[in-house]
């Protein structure tokens, strides 16, 4: 059946263009198509066109316009719009018809069954890309989507592995390469490597496969060549080459994958059949020579190539090469070694010019060129795309490049014209000595800072060209093909080809987005050498026999998703008994009601006697099923899953179905088994006690008087009440509603109360004090002691009392898990934040409510013990200034020097060979979301006065920053952490970030004159009060420390002011408080660098009576600790940059700031593929 797509040409004179989406087939996605009618044509006609179009009967189809609207029967189409304009219709299933999917005529009457195995087997068989080959995220596009009609089978994205999929489908249509691949045996390899006569176990052996990249490879090749889904996936693979998740979502380099790739399957394939494959497809010889110009002598080395590298734009030059003729040329253009750069001539016995270059010595068969077009703007410090146009002919014609004539070579011409014709062209090519067929065309769609991958790609055996795309294959025309020439510059478009320098945006380049050729592969054309593309019958048994199995289980997941997606899950009630069935959505109320009687034994009952009712999860019973006994279940499924079967007597009928009335649980005690049996009850939602204990009596033949009705009370502290007194309303006096719980307890004599002994009371207690919650357990010990097993984690299901505390609750899981109360760690929360219970007498009520419960085998904290993450802190690196360090106990009651002294045993334990051990540290409150240093914390305070109990679970850490001496501060001490920084408006530089301590209510004032005071001080030399740090020598930010107790006291004269520093590098430019500016550097932190052409702008504030007295903690600073000032003299003069000058700062700040730019500072991680122990890396750029 031929499906007309949406861009179908205008329709012929005296016809109409019908668009028709199918609705028809009941769980099926709907199908677009479009029809040709004539004007004159009727409704009637047009649905018999459907009718045939889809293979149904034209009595089965109702027909309306999209969205809504009715067609008029009888009216032509021209009548009603469609000449004026393509109209949309849907076709859905007409009242009372049954459309089912092709040969699943009998899928609702399998579905009636409660067998899943019938189910399964009835259904049809549906090829749809599900299995576990299959990304998810990938399913929704093509999970109902067969083989393309080119005959090819795509590869599903798992992310961002367009790059990989490319180069699959590229290597998979070498036949070369597919023989090769079918050809390896895993079975021998794994014989060589263990033995002929040793054996492994099932695991190791799914291993083994696992990571056997040739296996794996194989077995994607056979999936391509098998499958008749629309893409299959490349999971296995991935795998295989130990990559998690987190990679399939990091894109890398297309030639760079290639060549790990290539590496990883010479090391797996070495001593088997196929070894040297790579070598003997890819493989040739470059000569680099030294050539004497005096002598001529001639100085050469052989190196192996797989692929040759081509610029698309020469450095220090603005246009590109025409074609790949001229980029061949200038690749192999020698270079003239003159000057300072003279070449040493052993037969000269000086330096002397020679010439430089690069000469072809063998080619490989499969020769493949890489289009550089990916380079970095030196001027700009940016990465950028070159979408420069190069044209490359199909047929290439390699004879001169082997003779090593760059001139010869570059004299070749690529005609735009000539590659249309050869594109055409499927008749056998040419044979000379060295000429080679283009059959793969790499492209890259984006700009320098990502983009796409996808494939143009010659099927050797036709001559025809296909475009794989991920999980899209495609038939390429010649005016797609040409796109990925790239793109022309304005004179070229013009005609004119001019090689002058043109200008180019920085900007453009950098986020330009081109679609153009990055790799091209060729195949060298030789009859007796060239293999044709294996068939079905080339692919390996073992794997025709894998592919049909993996078939079968995908068909077996389909059906079952399916039953899953067309059928309802009903559980019914029947006289206290519950069962559960699956019903086809398309059963009828009537074929419902006699499968559910059947399943409880009653189908001999007429089917008059029987009804069903909705019945809810408390158990009340809803308005009868039965309106229309012919309608599906689908009208009351989706909101009743759950049904009650009612029956009655023949000379009976049932109670008309009163709105007005309740239905409720009446829960009686059972002294034999000591739990409840529970009934319903019917009563007027009017009713009064006794009206109920009237309909009890009549039901379960307690009297009146013997019983005892007890209600649950949540808000109140006993958990039951008496109904009384017998005149009051259920609802209006007692809050009873529709499936309220009633229980019901035999007495002999009337009580106002529930007796304290009473059975029922102490059931309800026990079942509202228990809960039911998941325990994970780690490293449990699972049996009794003679027979006990060790497991690495087990979840299971705990009952937990939350009136027992957590001791008993630990003793209990010492019997059941045989670990010992003192080496349980038990926590609350969840995986990701998981909380300690350290609190032994407290009961379990306060941890039921928080998730998962974990027991961990360990040593368990004690009560006023947390556990606290240590980081390192150096402000002096700019990117990771902290470092996760390590996690310890901390005692909430401890000192603050004793968790100093535990912090450097640590830190000491850690040091590698060589590294001095650390004697002093300064601890620092520190938010692990923000990353900004905090508060000193001093000696002599308690650890629970820093942090309050309510926040040692919050994300909060302590960082560790590394002193040359002993803390200086003191507990009395209340202070603030600034780092300060001195811009040179003459010099247009910063001088290094120092920290500043001061008082926490300073003025703006209080730090001009300790800034003031501390160059002055400096240039006076005076060792008592300021020691100068030579530059790299100390690790530890030089601070400026002011006691909150100590007098300040500056003079004029001498500037110095009256209080003891810590080391701070300083120099001897003075600066007076007078003409010292102050500025706050916002979004920037004590580590991130600040741009110097950013702070002539900044709001400066120059000092002044009403700028000094502002506290710094207050408007307009609002500052805070760790937040970056900047200072400067007023009176000095800014210096004028020259162009050079700002392009130098410029290129500097980017360079500075690319670790925190979303775009400059995404750190290329290495492509890896590990294989047989090794690991291949290439350093991969992100395109």
């Amino acid at each position: 059946m031929q499906q007309t797509t949406a861009s179908t040409q205008q329709a012929e004179v005296g016809t109409v263009s019908v668009k028709v989406q199918d609705h028809a087939q009941m769980g099926r996605s709907p199908q677009v198509f479009i029809l040709e009618l004539a004007h004159s044509a009727v409704v009637e006609d047009l649905v018999k066109a459907i009718a045939e179009h889809q293979g149904y009967k034209p009595e089965q189809l109702r027909v309306t316009f999209f969205p809504a609207g009715e067609l008029a029967s009888g009216s032509t189409l021209e009548q009603l719009g469609f000449a004026a304009r393509r109209r949309v219709v849907l076709a859905k299933a007409a009242p009372g018809a049954e459309i089912m999917a092709p040969s699943s005529t009998t899928a609702a009457e399998s579905c009636s069954s409660t067998s899943s195995s019938e189910l399964m087997a009835r259904f049809p068989l549906s090829q749809q890309m599900s299995d576990e080959e299959s990304p998810a995220s990938n399913m929704w596009s093509w999970k109902n989507m067969s083989k393309s009609d080119t005959g090819y089978v795509g590869l599903a994205n798992q992310g961002a592995t367009c790059y990989m999929n490319s180069l699959l489908q590229a290597l998979y249509m070498t036949p070369e390469f597919r023989r090769a691949v079918y050809s390896f045996s895993f079975a021998d390899k794994l014989r060589q490597e263990i033995g002929a006569n040793t054996t492994i176990g099932a695991e190791e052996l799914r291993n083994r496969e696992s990571a056997s990249i040739p296996l794996q490879l194989q077995r994607l090749f056979a999936r391509l060549q098998l499958s008749d889904r629309r893409a299959v996936g490349t999971r296995a693979l991935t795998r295989s080459f130990g990559w998690t998740d987190a990679e399939a979502f990091t894109q890398h380099d297309v030639q760079e994958l290639c060549r790990v790739l290539f590496d990883a399957l010479a090391g797996e394939l070495a001593r088997t059949p196929q070894c040297g494959l790579i070598e003997s497809l890819w493989q040739g010889k470059l000569r680099d020579y030294v050539e004497c110009l005096e002598c001529h002598s001639l100085s050469s080395r052989a190196e192996p190539f797989q692929d040759v590298p081509l610029e698309v734009r020469q450095f220090g030059t603005d246009c590109a090469p025409r074609d790949l003729y001229t980029a061949l040329a200038a690749f192999m253009q020698p270079e003239t070694l003159s000057g300072v750069n003279q070449y040493y001539c052993e037969h000269c016995c000086k330096r002397v010019d020679a010439k430089k270059g690069l000469a072809f010595e063998t080619l490989p068969y499969f020769l493949t060129f890489q289009l550089k077009r990916f380079s970095f703007d030196q001027e700009t410090m940016r990465r950028v795309k070159l979408n420069d146009r190069v044209l490359f002919p199909l047929l290439l014609d390699m004879t001169d490049c082997l003779q090593g004539d760059s001139n010869h070579v570059g004299s070749h011409s690529v005609v735009e014209s000539e590659v249309r014709e050869e594109f055409a062209c499927t008749s056998p090519k040419p044979e000379r000595p060295h000429l080679y067929e283009l059959y793969a065309v790499l492209l890259h769609r984006g700009s320098a800072l990502g983009g796409h991958y996808f494939v143009y790609i010659k099927a050797l055996d036709t001559g025809k060209w296909f475009e794989f795309n991920d999980s899209c294959v495609s038939v390429v025309t010649f005016e797609e093909f040409s796109t990925s020439f790239g793109t022309p510059s304005l004179e070229e478009a013009d005609g004119i080809i001019d090689n002058r320098k043109r200008k180019r945006s920085a900007f453009t380049e950098t986020f330009q987005s081109g679609c153009n050729a990055y790799m091209l592969m060729y195949r060298k054309v030789d009859v007796q050498r060239n293999a044709a593309l294996p068939t079905a019958d080339d692919v390996p048994p073992a794997l025709h026999e894998r592919v049909s199995a993996e078939a079968k289980r995908r068909t077996a997941k389909q059906v079952a998703a399916r039953i899953e997606r067309e059928t309802y899950d009903i559980t019914a009630h029947y006289r206290g008994e519950e069962k559960k069935l699956r019903l086809h959505k398309s059963v009828t109320i009537k074929e419902a009601l006699a499968k559910i009687a059947a399943l409880f034994g009653e189908e001999a009952r007429p089917a008059e006697c029987l009804r069903l009712r909705a019945f809810t999860s408390t158990g009340a019973a809803g308005e009868p099923l039965c309106s229309t006994q012919d309608d599906p279940i689908e009208r009351f499924a989706p909101h009743v899953r759950s049904v009650l079967l009612e029956a009655c007597e023949p000379n009976e009928k049932f109670p008309l179905y009163d709105p007005q009335a309740m239905t409720l649980l009446l829960r009686i005690y059972n002294k034999g088994t000591g739990k409840f049996t529970q009934q319903t009850v019917v009563a007027k939602k009017q009713a009064t006690v006794v009206d109920l204990k009237e309909a009890i009596a009549v039901q379960i033949l307690v009297p009146v008087d013997k019983q005892l009705l007890m209600v649950e009370t949540p808000f109140e502290k006993a958990p039951l009440r008496v109904l009384q007194p017998d005149d009051s309303v259920l609802r209006r006096d007692h809050q009873i509603w529709d499936s309220s719980k009633i229980y019901l307890e035999p007495c002999d004599v009337a009580a106002t109360a529930v007796p304290a002994d009473s059975p029922t009371l102490k059931l309800v207690e026990n079942e509202k004090n228990h809960v039911t919650m998941t325990l994970v357990v780690i490293a449990a010990q699972v049996g009794n002691d003679d027979a006990s097993s060790s497991v690495g984690e087990v979840t299971m299901k705990k009952s937990v009392d939350k009136r027992q505390t957590v001791l008993q609750f630990k003793q209990e899981l010492e019997a059941e898990l045989h670990i010992p109360v003192a080496e349980q760690c038990l926590f609350k929360g969840s995986v990701t934040n998981k909380i300690e219970i350290k609190e032994l007498d407290k009961p379990m009520s306060l941890h039921v409510f928080s998730g998962n419960l974990f027991v961990e085998r360990g040593h368990p904290l004690r009560p006023t013990e947390t556990v606290m993450t240590f980081w390192t802190y150096d402000p002096k690196k700019r990117q990771k200034a902290y470092e996760k360090a390590f996690s310890m106990p901390v005692d909430e009651l401890s000192d603050v020097a004793d968790v100093r002294h535990q912090v450097i045993e640590r830190l000491n334990a850690q040091l590698k060979t060589g590294e001095p051990a650390v004697s002093y540290v300064r601890l620092r409150e520190m938010n692990i979301t923000s990353q900004y240093p905090g508060k000193i914390l001093p000696d002599g305070v308690l650890v629970n006065k820093i942090f309050p109990s309510s926040s040692l679970y919050t994300r909060k850490a302590i960082a560790v920053q590394r002193l040359d001496g002993p803390e200086t501060v003191s507990p009395f001490d209340t202070l603030m952490v600034l780092t300060v920084q001195r811009w040179r408006p003459s010099m247009f530089a910063l001088d290094e970030q120092r920290e500043l301590l001061l008082p926490a209510d300073a003025t703006a004032g209080d730090i001009r004159h300790m800034l003031a005071a501390c160059h002055a001080t400096a240039n006076a030399d005076s060792s008592t009060r300021i020691i100068k740090s030579t530059k790299g020598l100390s690790a530890e930010l030089a601070t400026s420390h002011v006691s909150n107790n100590a007098k300040m006291e500056v003079d004029s004269a001498t500037a110095s002011v009256n209080v003891g520093y810590n080391k701070m590098e300083v120099d001897d430019g003075t600066i007076p408080a007078a003409r010292m500016g102050l500025s706050k550097v916002l979004c920037a932190g004590p580590v991130q660098p600040v741009n110097p052409l950013e702070v002539p702008q900044l709001m400066w504030r120059d000092a002044g009576a009403v700028d000094d007295a502002r506290k710094l903690t207050d408007a307009p600073y609002f500052l805070r600790d760790g937040d970056l000032v900047l200072y400067r003299d007023s009176a000095e003069q800014l210096k004028q940059l020259t162009y050079e000058e700002q392009q130098r700062l410029r290129r500097q700040a980017q360079a500075a700031s690319c670790s925190y730019s979303p775009y400059w500072g995404r750190k290329e991680s290495p492509l890896r593929i590990h294989s047989g122990g090794t690991t291949a890396v290439v350093a991969a750029a992100v395109q």
